[in-house]
């Protein structure tokens, strides 16, 4: 239900899409928290992009956690530098596919919902990345 008012916004406004994942990806990427301040805000744009922003907020807090968990996991040299080439790559690519997104409503007052819908949802990606890996490198170094 709370997806619903959310999507209702975007499609009457013309949107082929919403920025975030379907559903049941977002009940899993997304903290119960952001779940109850989105269905909160019942539709009303501003309190929908506040959502977004405390959701930014604890994603990106969560992300520099894993990248740094991670990087001190990793004793090999090259495997450090590859990670952290892959962060500034990733970064890159975070802002300039949000930024293509964007354009959807290039001059619309929905952008700011697209660009914050795809950086909610490519931070979440990469934390799910960035934790995977750790998980493998923590039972790695347990053998």
């Amino acid at each position: 239900m709370r997806w619903a008012r959310i999507s209702a916004v975007l499609v009457a406004a013309g949107l082929p899409f919403w920025p975030l994942p379907p559903r049941a990806d977002a009940d899993a990427i997304f903290s119960p928290a952001f779940h109850a301040c989105a269905e909160r805000a019942q539709g009303v744009t501003a309190s929908m992009r506040a959502c977004m922003f405390t959701e930014q907020q604890r994603l990106d807090y969560a992300l520099d956690a894993a990248y740094r968990s991670l990087m001190a996991m990793m004793s090999n040299p090259a495997a450090r530098a590859a990670l952290a080439d892959s962060e500034r790559a990733w970064m890159l690519h975070r802002q300039s596919q949000c930024a293509f997104e964007g354009t959807q409503q290039a001059e619309g007052s929905l952008r700011p919902m697209l660009v914050s819908g795809c950086w909610l949802r490519e931070t979440a990606q990469r934390l799910a990345e960035l934790e995977q890996r750790r998980a493998f490198e923590s039972r790695w170094r347990e053998r």
